[in-house]
């Protein structure tokens, strides 16, 4: 475990090196540095104990940083198991230490307080991280070590853990016990407010399953005024409001889809049918699934245009379901590609799958329109374990206390300096450092003296923003809000800026928006570049340079966190790119054919293919037959025509599956090896597109035609061929094995079929691959986004400002909480909900600024319900104004004229006051209004993919105005058009085009320009419906933003009558725009220079682009263009100008033929002259005089200028390689520097093979003139420094490794050393036997250890002082406790039997003085030995079958005959499974090799039998087409006797005359007739007489069994005379009966599918019993657990075990749910009883278990009847009645008893305590009675709403609605539909459902009274 250390270095000991870790202030990256020193710490053992102390204080060190996965990956890593067990070791050694081992424990001894406080906090942190981890290996630490180290420590070192660690540990074991029984509280209930909530918040889980989904969830209105009662309070209602509006949405919109499927459009989903799984997916860092939408049945899908829908962003959630959502798959969308989507294919990524997806199946797809993403991460700050006490300022967000405190950082004395500086106006201003200094004033104040303080004149801001100022800087919680145009941003930053100049605290910038976010920091800019913008979305370019994704490119130092990210990086990054290059070559292989190289180490079947045919043997056989098809136009149009194709696309493309590109004669895995393809799919049919391209060029040969018909063909050929195998193949044909003598003479289709299969091999072997990279991927992935964030706080810790929006900082949660910003500035605080600011809180938070106004953009809710009844639109800005928490409004607007800030003032601002600047705007150029509403009535209109809206002639208008304003000589920037609507602005977006000037005018939605301002605000309102509906124009929020976002001029389009009908606010709003003159259905323009107006009434006007409208500028047109095409005459020949009006004239360019000088005609530009200066392009022939080559020039060329364009036939003298160059006598005649570029024919470089002719993958790969590489193929050399030989690189040289091979020496023990052999040898590992001196036992122990108790396991030998041996094992402590030895004096048991006590028991019993006989039941060991159903005598005892009431599973063999003859040889206590025998069946050609239970294969080779009279013409496997001969066989015996067999059947080996003694008789020992034919069976030697042998066969045919031999009781099976009739009764009787017992794969799915929906019934109908009853609930578990295996027999046995359960669950809620309290006891006693029994008998409860669980039923029944009797008015009344105790008494000992229950007694016994009582309690044999009476069928009984019982006749299904005959309440129902109040009575008759349902004919296995 030494490090590493280059040169002579002393070596560091492991304690020094320890020490360094522990004391890094980097601890993480320490270890990740170190991670071969702690794999390597514990090999060996160590004696150091001081290296014990030093871990568990760096792992305690590691416990405290934030980064979880990180962190838990480092942990397991340093405390793995190997340092476990000797820690366990250290600390049982630690009480025993005497003084001189203290000196080697100096650490621990210096401070053991410190020690275990250090333990125990690593020990939490593994518990709340991976409580299953810490099970798996720290439990036995925890809960044993420990805490018996800690008992002896206080017995022999008088040391005691402080009370407040023991405390801790006893919560660590109280938290594992929680965590292991997984007892819940009771499920959720939507209560009230005066209600604790059912459970705890952060059990609930984020990602829903259907249980959760679609139950009322348990809701608590948001405190708006007022406190909450503690932080658990708070969180908890914060928590489940934003979990139901993150889902109820969701949950509304599936029960709309449940209750009709088939509607167009649901409120908050979108429905998909027909979703399919298409693949995995796998991109540059993310894995997943991709799915397909199909085209037919979503047809708008396909419509949609992506690039501006909202539609599947990244992180939208998504349900998979095929059973209407009973059971659904979780899903996100990882990637959003707008190419992926038009094709309908999503990239997702499973978060909670309760179904598998199956790639063939379909799916009902739901998208909600709630965007899950922030709410995911907020979700999860909220329910963090310790978000709790890290939450800041929770005296004012959860106590609500309004007085408030200065920030902790801010002291008395605390002074500030701000410069301000004097502006031109003589105005006052706050400046910046390196601001021109000459007219500054250096101002400084005591921030907590206000007397000190500059004036609010000195600091430029007007007495509101004063007031803010010092509110801001002197509380440690401000709330700011600031109206329209009053500067609150302005006020923010100048906060941010003198804070940050004042103090050396980091100032965390949070928004709710990147736009916001970008504006803010980018104002900061001005006073500081210390700034680090966190997230990928921000636009703004000046804070491009401070983005965390740019600073974490940059290396300035080395830092190890640095390393530590890094690290993960690649680790991540490999993982992925593996993943990534495996699917895409799953991909490839589907549409390419390998090369036969590939092919023959993969599938080594194929190597026969190189005997029969030449280069590329694979390729050659596939394509032997292929047929052509002939070149025919309508072949070549069915591939698409591009030109834009590579000349070199047909050739060869190399698969790279890895890195390593190279193969082995040995076995390699598939990833290691280089794929290349002979035919490409993909390539064919780029390379016939082509071909195609170039059958269109002209000039070419007739052989340059005839050859490019050819290589269509041949192209066009393979890819029909490919294709149409491909397909053949997918279909189901089956593959051929290859052979020597099929392999030339097999059809096309096998051929084929025997490749594909070659692949598909491949592909799962890749496959299996990618699985297991899969389940790295996302511990990989959570440790690198860990230590990205790890690393990131490197580039935040040195920043000033952090800048950051409200989902990005839930997101980073615990890098923020690790950062610990002291001051928090919140800018649009009123729009956020609350939950996303207090999840962006860290606990360093010392003073929060909230920025904001509430009445302007509110947070918007997703479920309208949360808004309206739970205040869950309040943001905590409001919410702190609200609770008188500082705070202060601004009140002086500087952005809006007067006209235009009354629409708002004092309709929603009462005191809001105008600027003087306000006053001086100009009016509009080109408008008699500077405020103007535009009121018209055309119609809206709804958008299909969205519930936005559009108003297109509304937004012609608006566009029109915009056009007409841009004329007037105004900037782009100063105009904006605002849309109500996002589709009304997608609209406006897409139009623009046709207007001439408004190409850069900037349009967007309402929403997204809070905060922002223009010179002139077009509106577009949209709304205008015969509904008179207009939507969140009613909100007065919405309202003010739109309103309150223009300068100087604002135009505004709509319907006022609408808007009025819908808003008192509106109604006052027109009622000002009347007053001004500025409302009406006409516009009036003016022109700026002649004054003239101009009314504008119809839409008409705005639809022109050109001509312009009078314009004030470029009077004189200079600058005007004209447009229109020009009608001058350019030439001779009168050709027209071509070009626009505008534009210049140009020379003629008409295409005219001409005559050349050299007497070439050549079609040229009109202008031009035939002259020589026009080139002519006639070809002409020449021979070259260079080098004599005949060749083809263009006329106008110089012969002595021509490139010769014949091939040189040179070799190259330097490589030898023919020259590829065309001809170049000119130019390099003797390749002096010719770069040949073929591969390479020499060895790679170091190549010590000394190869010649093929080397292999000695071979260099490169091209001829390229530097060869290494030869890295792996040789086997032999060492010169020892006896060992080692694969490695040809090129590298064996002796330059270490030799890593085993030890060869000898160690002075006599033992071969085990180490290494580069090693120094010692410290032998060899178990050796030695014997303890302590206790005298002999162990096998490791030969360099000394034998110690410690060590022994063999059983302790001590006697104990009660006089036993102890029965613990040697190296353990004796304890008189676990003495178990039964005491010889024997006591009566209840159940008469004379019993043993064991040791420890009777001390207890005598004790209590011997009055708890019912403990002695429990030690009974008397046999039951009773017969059980089963005929086995009970092999248990008296108190194993509880007294004779449920016996013991039976444990002897079960011996019962299966159908196929064999016997059962499985316990008699597991059921049967099918025979697994070896099946016996065979014939002349072949033996079965199925096990019995399975169904045989035929035989399919020709059938043999036959005899001089007839022979089979079939199968073997056939029904024989011959009848059994009865002839007598004519052969003789070997003795000379004939035979006395049949003809065509094996002869009997007996003769009469030979062996008369061993002749068969029949069976009363009488000797056969002299003429008798016998039969000799082939499954047994025995023989028989033919007639008894038919009669055998055939006689029996009522019974269903396979006949045996009469002598031995072997079944005949392969007896040849009586194959038909075995086989017919195989295929009728057999085969059927073992498919109905043992069922086939549709049976076991559809009973599978039945038990789960059952467990889903009983688990929402017991729930509340499973949450509480801790023993139900273990049963309930223990039963779900349904394996892959089971067969139909076992799934049969599950419905007994839930049938059961189901009972017991409903007598159980039946005595509950009527209050009784009477025998609770016992009624729980008897559950727990049940419970214990079946959960014990999970697999089979035997019919003897069935009988005897079916009477303790009865036995609870009774007690809950009788429980109910004793709880009536009746018997309460005369309880005390003589009479009445005699007959309770006897009904008790009859019904609550330890022995076997009677059924009849406990009947008679209730019935005569009822008749005593004379009361009108309806026993069990009245009620049947009735019932009877009745006559009506099961499932007509039901119970009013308060509990009377009536029936339906008929059908049993409600058709009408009456009264209750009892207490008037309504029952029945209307169309076969029960009343909701009224339900099912099946206790009356036993039925499990009513009589009209579809679960009717699903009865139960038990019926009970």
């Amino acid at each position: 475990f030494l490090n590493n250390v280059p040169g002579n270095q002393k070596r560091k000991h492991p304690l020094e090196t320890l020490q360094e870790i522990a004391k890094s202030n980097d601890i993480l990256a320490e270890i990740n540095n170190k991670k071969n020193f702690f794999n390597n710490l514990f090999k060996s053992s160590t004696t150091k104990k001081d290296i014990f102390v030093l871990i568990v204080e760096i792992l305690a060190k590691t416990s405290e940083s934030s980064f979880n996965d990180l962190k838990l990956k480092m942990i397991l890593h340093v405390a793995n198991s190997l340092y476990i067990t000797q820690l366990r070791t250290y600390l049982m050694d630690l009480p025993y230490y005497d003084n001189k081992s203290k000196d080697g424990n100096r650490l621990y001894w210096k401070n053991p307080t410190n020690f275990w406080k250090n333990i125990l906090k690593f020990l939490e942190c593994l518990i709340n991280l991976s409580p299953s981890t810490f099970v798996k290996l720290y439990r036995s630490l925890l809960c044993n070590t420990i805490r018996l180290c800690l008992e002896e420590l206080e017995k022999n070192q008088g040391y005691s853990l402080p009370a407040e660690h023991m405390i801790k540990f006893t919560e660590l074991q109280n938290k594992l016990m929680e965590w292991e029984t997984k007892n819940l509280n009771q499920a959720n209930d939507n209560t009230n407010e005066e209600k604790e909530p059912p459970d705890d918040f952060r059990l609930v889980p984020i990602i829903p399953n259907r249980y959760h989904l679609m139950r009322p969830p348990f809701l608590r209105p948001n405190i708006v005024d007022g406190a909450y009662k503690d932080v658990d309070h708070y969180l908890d209602i914060q928590f489940r409001l934003m979990l139901e509006d993150c889902y109820g949405p969701l949950r509304k919109g599936i029960i709309q889809y449940l209750e009709n499927p088939n509607k167009r459009k649901y409120d908050n989903i979108r429905v998909y049918n027909n979703v399919k799984l298409l693949s995995p997916y796998v991109s540059a860092n993310k894995i997943g699934l991709l799915v397909q939408v199909d085209k037919s049945s979503n047809r708008r899908f396909f419509k949609i245009n992506w690039k501006s829908s909202k539609r599947m962003l990244f992180g939208s959630l998504l349900l998979f379901s095929k059973d209407d959502f009973k059971q659904f798959a979780v899903a996100t969308i990882i990637d959003r590609d707008v190419a992926c989507l038009s094709r309908g294919q999503l990239p997702i990524a499973m978060v909670n799958q309760q179904i598998q997806l199956n790639p063939g199946d379909s799916y009902t797809m739901i998208e909600s329109e709630v965007y899950f993403e922030p709410y995911y991460h907020v979700l999860n700050v909220l329910q963090s374990p310790t978000f709790a006490q890290h939450l800041a300022m929770q005296k004012y967000i959860v106590k609500a206390e309004p007085s408030t405190s200065p920030p902790e950082y801010v002291k008395n004395t605390t002074q500030y300096n701000i410069i301000i500086t004097k502006t031109d106006d003589g105005n006052h201003d706050l400046m910046s450092l390196d601001d021109n200094t000459d007219r500054c004033l250096d101002k400084k104040f005591i921030v907590l003296n206000k007397d000190t303080w500059p004036n609010a004149q000195e600091l430029g801001f007007n007495n509101s923003q004063y007031e803010a100022f010092q509110l801001a800087l002197t509380n440690e919680i401000a709330v700011i809000q600031g109206p329209p145009g009053t500067g609150k941003t302005y006020l923010g930053v100048k906060i941010a800026e003198t804070l940050l100049k004042n103090s050396n605290k980091q100032i965390l910038v949070i928004c709710y928006t990147n736009h916001a976010l970008d504006q803010f920091l980018e104002h900061m800019l001005k006073f500081t570049q210390s700034i680090v913008r966190i997230g990928g979305q921000s636009r703004n370019e000046a804070l491009a340079q401070y983005n965390i994704n740019k600073l974490r490119t940059k290396r300035t130092e080395y830092s190890k966190s640095e390393t530590v990210y890094y690290d993960q990086k690649r680790i991540f990054q490999r993982i992925v790119s593996r993943l990534k290059k495996i699917h895409d070559n799953i991909q490839n292989l589907n549409y390419s054919i390998l090369t036969y190289d590939n092919i023959k180490v993969l599938e080594p079947e194929s190597k026969i293919l190189e005997r029969h045919y030449g280069s590329d043997p694979l390729q050659s056989w596939l394509f032997e037959h292929m047929t052509y098809v002939e070149a025919t136009e309508e072949i070549h149009e069915n591939v698409e025509i591009s030109n834009n194709v590579d000349e070199d696309v047909y050739q060869r493309v190399e698969l790279n599956l890895d890195d390593d590109n190279f193969l082995d004669d040995n076995a390699k895995q598939i990833e290691d090896l280089s794929f290349t393809s002979s035919f490409s799919l993909t390539k064919a049919q780029k390379y016939l597109n082509y071909l195609k391209s170039q059958k269109k060029l002209e000039g070419k040969s007739q052989n340059y035609y005839e050859q490019l018909d050819a290589d269509i063909i041949n192209t066009y050929s393979s890819i029909a061929l490919f294709n149409d195998m491909k397909r053949k193949f997918q279909a189901g044909e089956n593959a051929r094995k290859l052979n020597e003598r099929n392999v030339k003479s097999m059809p096309a289709i096998d051929r084929w079929n025997t490749y594909f299969t070659w692949i598909e091999n491949i592909t799962l072997q890749l496959k299996e691959q990618a699985s297991t990279l899969q389940n790295e991927y996302e511990e990989e992935r959570n440790a690198y986004e860990d230590a990205r964030m790890y690393f990131d706080l490197l580039h935040m810790r040195r920043a000033k400002v952090i800048g950051i929006t409200t989902t990005g900082a839930a997101r980073l949660h615990k890098m923020l909480q690790n950062l610990q910003s002291s001051i928090v500035i919140v800018e649009e605080a009123a729009e956020v909900l609350e939950q996303h600011i207090v999840a962006a809180l860290s606990g360093g938070c010392q003073h929060l600024i909230l920025i904001g106004d509430h009445q302007q953009l509110r947070p918007s809710a997703s479920y309208i319900k949360l808004a309206k009844h739970y205040g869950l639109e309040v943001s905590l800005f409001e919410r702190m104004i609200k609770n008188q928490i500082p705070n202060r409004r601004l009140d002086v607007q500087h952005r809006m004229r007067p006209e235009i800030a009354s629409l708002i003032v004092p309709h929603i601002y009462p005191d809001l006051k105008n600027h003087s600047s306000v006053m001086e705007f100009l009016p509009v150029r080109g408008m008699t209004n500077s405020l103007f509403f535009f009121t018209h009535d055309y119609k809206e209109e709804e958008i299909d993919d969205s519930n936005s809206r559009t108003n297109h002639k509304e937004a012609d208008l608006a566009l029109g105005l915009a056009n007409y304003l841009m004329q007037q000589d105004y900037n782009p920037e100063d105009i904006t058009i605002l849309a109500a609507y996002s589709g009304q602005m997608f609209y406006m977006r897409k139009q623009r085009e046709l207007y001439h000037f408004l190409s850069r005018v900037k349009i967007t939605v309402v929403d997204n320009y809070q905060g922002e301002e223009a010179k002139i605000i077009i509106l577009s309102l949209v709304r205008n419906n015969i509904d008179n509906k207009v939507g969140f124009l009613s909100i007065e929020n919405r309202v003010c933003v739109a309103l309150s976002r223009a300068r100087e001029g604002m135009y505004i389009f709509g319907n006022i009558d609408i808007l009025r009908n819908n808003s008192d606010l509106w109604c006052k709003i027109g009622t000002t725009l009347e007053n001004n003159g500025s409302l009406g259905p006409d516009l009036k323009l003016q022109c700026e220079s002649h004054r003239t107006i101009t009314t504008i009434l119809k839409l008409e006007f705005y639809a022109f682009i050109f001509p312009l409208v009078c314009h004030g500028y470029d009077r004189s047109h200079l600058n005007s263009v004209c447009n229109k095409m020009c009608e001058r005459t350019i030439c001779e020949l009168e050709h027209a100008c071509p070009l626009p009006c505008k534009e210049k004239c140009q020379k003629c360019n008409m295409p005219v033929k001409k005559r050349l000088p050299c007497g070439h005609d050549m079609i040229i530009p009109c202008w031009q002259e035939p002259n020589e200066s026009v080139k002519c392009k006639t070809l002409i022939p020449v021979t070259l005089p260079h080098c004599g080559h005949e060749v083809e020039k263009y006329c106008y060329k110089n012969i002595d200028e021509l490139e010769c364009p014949i091939k040189c036939t040179y070799r190259v003298e330097s490589c030898g390689h023919v020259c590829t160059r065309f001809c170049h006598v000119k130019d390099d005649p003797n390749h002096e520097k010719y770069v040949c570029k073929k591969p390479c024919a020499r060895a790679k470089a170091g190549c010590s093979a000394s190869l010649v002719g093929n080397r292999g993958n000695h071979q260099c790969l490169k091209q001829c003139h390229e530097t060869c590489d290494n030869c890295d193929v792996e040789v086997k050399k032999k060492r010169s420094s020892c006896t060992h030989s080692e694969k490695v690189a040809c090129c590298v040289n064996v002796d330059d490794t270490p030799c890593r091979k085993k030890c060869a020496r000898t160690l002075a023990c006599g033992h071969h050393c085990k180490k290494l052999c580069f090693e120094e040898c010692g410290n032998c590992n060899v178990k050796v036997t030695k014997v303890i001196p302590e206790c005298g036992h002999e162990i096998k122990i490791e030969c360099q250890k000394n034998a110690t108790r410690m060590d022994c396991s063999e059983k302790c030998t001590r006697i104990l002082p009660c006089g036993h041996i102890c029965p613990s094992r040697c190296n353990m402590q004796c304890d008189p406790a676990k003495c178990t030895a039964l005491v010889s004096y024997k006591y009566r048991a209840p159940c008469g039997h004379l019993c043993e006590l064991p040791c420890n028991v009777i001390s207890t019993f005598i004790k209590n003085g011997a009055s708890d006989t019912e403990m002695l039941l429990k030690y009974c060991t008397a046999p039951c030995n009773q017969t059980l159903e089963c005929d086995h005598i009970c092999s248990g005892t008296c108190s194993e079958c509880y007294q004779g009431r449920i016996h013991k599973p039976c444990q002897d063999t079960c011996h019962r005959q299966n159908i196929c003859g064999h016997t059962c040889e499985n316990p008699c206590n597991k059921l049967c499974p099918p025979c697994k025998m070896k099946c016996e069946i065979r014939c002349p050609h072949s033996q079965c090799g199925k096990p019995c239970g399975a169904p045989c294969t035929p035989c399919q080779e020709k059938c043999e039998r036959s005899c001089p009279h007839s022979a089979c013409r079939n199968r073997c496997g056939e029904k024989c087409s011959r009848a059994p001969c009865n002839e007598k066989c004519s052969r003789q015996l070997a003795c000379g006797h004939p035979c006395r067999g049949l003809c065509g059947e094996r002869c009997p080996d007996i003769c009469a005359h030979c062996r008369p003694d061993t002749f068969p008789r029949d069976f009363l020992g009488d000797e056969f007739d002299e003429d008798a034919k016998f039969v000799q069976l082939e499954d047994c030697p025995h023989v028989l007489e033919v007639d008894d042998m038919d009669n055998l066969m055939m006689g029996d045919s009522e019974s269903i069994a396979i006949r045996t031999c009469p002598f031995c009781r072997k079944p005949i099976i392969n007896t040849q005379r009586y194959k038909d009739l075995i086989s017919h009764l195989f295929v009728t009787d057999i085969n059927p009966i073992k498919k109905r017992v043992f069922g086939d794969y549709a049976d076991i799915d559809q009973k599978r599918k039945e038990i789960s929906e059952v467990i889903i019934v009983l688990n929402i109908k017991y729930e509340q019993l499973i949450m509480k009853n801790i023993y139900y609930q273990r049963a309930f578990e223990k039963g779900k657990l349904i394996s892959k295996a089971m067969s139909l027999l076992d799934l049969n046995m599950k419905s007994i075990y839930f049938e059961i359960l189901d009972i017991m669950g409903e007598y159980y809620m039946g005595y509950k749910n009527k209050n009784i309290t009477t025998f609770e006891k016992e009624v729980q006693n008897q559950m727990e009883f049940l419970c214990h029994v079946i959960s014990n008998n999970v697999l089979k409860i035997s019919r003897q278990q069935q009988d005897d669980i079916r009477n303790e039923l009865k036995r609870l029944n009774s007690i809950v009847q009788l429980a109910q009797i004793m709880h009536h008015p009746n018997y309460l009344t005369i309880k005390n009645n003589s009479s009445v105790i005699q007959a309770t008494t006897v009904a008790k000992k009859t019904i609550i008893t330890k022995c076997i229950f009677n059924n009849d007694a406990a009947k008679k016994s209730i019935e005569n305590l009822k008749q005593v009582l004379k009361s009108d309690i309806i026993t069990i044999e009245e009620r049947n009675m009735v019932v009877k009476a009745m006559n009506m069928k099961a499932g007509h009984w039901y119970k009013c709403p308060n509990g009377h019982y009536y029936c339906i006749g008929e059908c049993g299904g409600a058709m009408q609605i009456g009264k209750c005959n009892e207490c008037g309440a309504q029952i029945g129902g209307q169309s076969h539909k029960l009343l909701s109040s009224n339900k099912h009575a099946g206790e009356l008759d036993g039925s499990k459902f009513a009589a009209w349902s579809d679960q009717y004919n699903n009865m139960g296995n038990f019926l009970f009274d």
